[in-house]
C-alpha cells in the first residue's frame, strides 16, 4: 500500500508571469514520514522562516528577519486546524484514489560545487544543492573516496520551490587538494534509488605559492642585507671618528720628534656623507614596513498566489486553490467568495473534488481566506526593504584555471559569487568585442545570495588577445563591473616582484656600500714619527 504525502501550501504560491513580479509563499505540509509537517514562508524562491510545532518557535533564516519572527504565522491554533485539514484531507484523498491515480514524484537533481573560487590547499565550503525533491523526504550523505564524511556538515530545512517541488541546501567545510573526491548521494523515501553529485577538483585558482615563496626569500635576504649594510656603516663612523681624533693630535709637534698626515679617508665614507644616507635608508625602512603590513508521491498542495510588484503601494493579487498530486481539485474565487470543484479532472477526482468544496466553503474557511489577504498585503509591505529591495553586491575573480586534466586546459573562468537578486548577467569580451553572453538566474546557495560560473576555451587565443568578463547586476552603483585577462603577468604579480626585487638588489647594494665604508675606515694615512707618544 502506498504511503501518502500531503503537502497544504497556504498563502502564497503562484508562476511568475512576469520577471518583476514577486511572490510571498506560506506552505504546510504533512505526510507520514519524517518530517511529518512543516511549516514555511518563502520569498520568491528563498526561504524566510521556518515553525516549529514543537514549541511554537519560528526561525528565521537570515538575522535581519529576527524581528517578525513571533508574528510572521498564525496563532496556534489556527495552525493546528490548518494541519487537521491537512490530515484529514491526506486520508480521505488516500482512500478513495490511491487505486485511481498513480503516485506523483519528481526526478530529484543534485548539483555540488563550491562557495568561493577553488584554491588549493585554502579551506572552502562544498555545496550540494537538491532540487526538484517530491515528496519532501530525503536523506543526505557525504563521502571523501567512498568513506562517509560528518564532520563539518550542516543541512538546511526544506523550501518550497515554485513548481510544487521541494529543495534542500547540505554544506561540507572542506581544505581542498588536488587528489580529493567527494559524493553528496542523496537518499529518497524508503530507500528507492540514490541520486549522487560528484565532485572532484574542476578549475582551480593557479596556486602561487612557489611565486611567493620566492617574493618572500627576497625580500628576506634584501631586509637582512639592509640590517647589515647599517651596521658597517655605523661601525665605519665610529671608526672613522677614532681616527679624526689621532689626525687632531698628530697635528702638533709632539716631545722627541714631529708628526704628519700623509693619507686621507676616501670622502664617501666622510662623516657628512654618511650623514647624507640618512634619508635614503629612512626610504628603504618606510617601503619596507608598508610592504610588510599589506517516499511515497500522494500530495496535496494548497497554494494561495499572492503576487506584487517592484511598487510598493502597487496591487496585490490572491488567489487560493487546493491540488491533488499536482491536479487542481478546488480554487478559492475572491469575486464570489466560495471555492469551485475542479472543471476537466477525470471522474473520481471530480467526485473527491465536489465534496471537498462542500467542506471547505464553510463560514470559518472563507474568513480565513480574507484574513490570509490581509495579511498577505500587510506582509508584502512590511517585509519591502528587507526582500524587495534587498540587493547584495557580487565578488567575482577572473583567473586562467590550473590544468589538472584535459577539460581544464586553456580555460579562463569567470567566477561571481555572493549577489542578490538572482538576475545577473555575463558577458565576455575579446579585445572589447562581445563573444559570449549569459543572462540567467544563477544557482542559489541556501543564504540569500547566488553564483554563476562563466567559462571561456582560450584554444585559439592569440597572445596580444585580451579577455574581458562583464557583470550585470542591479545591486551595482554603475550597474556593471568587469574584469579583464591577458598572457603574461598581472598588474598584481608585477607590482609583487618588482618590490620584492627592488627591496632585494637595495640590500645587496647597501651590504656591499657598508662593508666597503667599514673596511677602508680601519686604514689611516697617519704614521706616528719615532718618539710619538713617548712618554720619555
Amino acid at each position: 500500500m502506498w504511503r501518502l504525502c500531503a503537502v497544504l501550501l497556504l498563502p502564497l504560491v503562484a508562476v511568475r508571469g512576469q520577471a518583476d513580479t514577486h511572490l510571498l509563499t506560506e506552505v504546510l505540509f504533512c505526510q507520514p514520514d519524517a518530517p511529518v509537517s512543516g511549516l514555511l514562508k518563502m520569498f520568491d524562491d528563498d526561504l524566510m522562516f521556518t515553525y516549529n510545532f514543537s514549541d511554537g518557535s519560528t526561525a528565521p533564516r537570515m538575522a535581519d528577519f529576527n524581528k517578525w519572527a513571533g508574528s510572521t504565522f498564525p496563532n496556534r491554533s489556527t495552525i493546528s486546524k490548518s494541519l487537521k485539514l491537512c490530515k484529514d484531507f491526506l486520508n480521505n484523498s488516500t482512500n478513495k484514489l490511491e487505486d485511481f491515480t498513480p503516485e506523483a514524484k519528481a526526478n530529484t537533481e543534485v548539483r555540488v560545487f563550491t562557495a568561493r573560487p577553488l584554491t588549493m590547499g585554502e579551506p572552502n565550503t562544498l555545496i550540494c544543492f537538491v532540487s526538484n525533491v517530491f515528496p519532501p523526504v530525503v536523506t543526505i550523505t557525504w563521502t571523501k573516496k567512498g568513506e562517509e564524511v560528518t564532520e563539518g556538515v550542516r543541512v538546511t530545512g526544506y523550501s518550497a520551490a515554485l513548481d510544487q517541488t521541494y529543495q534542500v541546501f547540505s554544506y561540507l567545510n572542506f581544505t581542498p587538494h588536488h587528489q580529493d573526491e567527494f559524493s553528496c548521494m542523496v537518499h529518497t523515501a524508503e530507500g528507492n534509488y540514490t541520486t549522487v553529485g560528484f565532485w572532484v577538483p574542476m578549475y582551480p585558482v593557479p596556486s602561487d605559492l612557489l611565486e611567493n615563496v620566492l617574493c618572500g626569500l627576497a625580500l628576506a635576504l634584501g631586509i637582512l642585507c639592509l640590517t647589515v649594510g647599517v651596521a658597517f656603516l655605523t661601525l665605519a663612523r665610529k671608526q672613522r671618528n677614532n681616527v679624526t681624533d689621532d689626525e687632531n693630535r698628530s697635528a702638533f709637534p709632539l716631545a722627541g720628534g714631529s708628526g704628519t698626515f700623509s693619507g686621507t679617508v676616501p670622502d664617501f665614507c666622510s662623516t657628512a656623507e654618511m650623514r647624507g644616507t640618512r634619508p635614503l635608508l629612512l626610504l628603504y625602512i618606510y617601503i619596507i614596513i608598508y610592504i610588510l603590513s599589506s517516499v511515497t508521491g500522494f500530495v496535496v498542495d494548497e497554494k494561495a498566489y499572492c503576487s506584487f510588484g517592484d511598487e510598493k503601494e502597487g496591487d496585490v493579487t490572491f488567489e487560493y486553490g487546493l491540488s491533488f498530486n499536482r491536479m487542481l481539485m478546488a480554487s478559492f474565487s475572491k469575486t464570489d467568495g466560495r471555492f469551485f470543484p475542479c472543471q476537466n479532472c477525470p471522474r473520481e477526482m471530480s467526485e473527491l473534488a465536489v465534496e471537498l468544496c462542500a467542506e471547505l466553503n464553510s463560514e470559518y474557511m472563507v474568513t480565513l481566506m480574507k484574513e490570509k489577504e490581509d495579511k498577505c498585503k500587510k506582509d508584502a509591505v512590511e517585509y519591502w526593504e528587507n526582500t524587495v529591495e534587498r540587493t547584495a553586491k557580487p565578488s567575482m575573480k577572473v583567473f586562467l584555471a590550473e590544468p589538472v586534466h584535459d577539460r581544464t586546459q586553456n580555460t579562463l573562468v569567470c567566477h561571481v559569487w555572493g549577489f542578490y537578486p538572482s538576475s545577473i548577467s555575463v558577458t565576455w569580451l575579446k579585445n572589447d568585442d562581445t563573444i559570449t553572453s549569459n543572462n540567467t538566474d544563477a544557482i542559489p546557495r541556501g543564504d540569500w545570495t547566488y553564483q554563476i560560473v562563466a567559462l571561456q576555451d582560450l584554444r585559439d587565443a592569440l597572445p596580444d588577445d585580451k579577455y574581458t568578463c562583464v557583470v550585470e547586476h542591479s545591486s551595482l552603483e554603475n550597474v556593471v563591473m568587469d574584469m579583464s585577462w591577458k598572457q603574461g603577468l598581472t598588474s598584481a604579480q608585477i607590482i609583487k616582484i618588482s618590490v620584492a626585487t627592488v627591496v632585494f638588489c637595495a640590500g645587496i647594494i647597501f651590504a656591499l656600500v657598508g662593508f666597503w665604508c667599514w673596511k677602508n675606515s680601519k686604514r689611516s694615512g697617519y704614521t706616528p714619527l719615532p718618539g710619538y707618544n713617548n712618554e720619555d
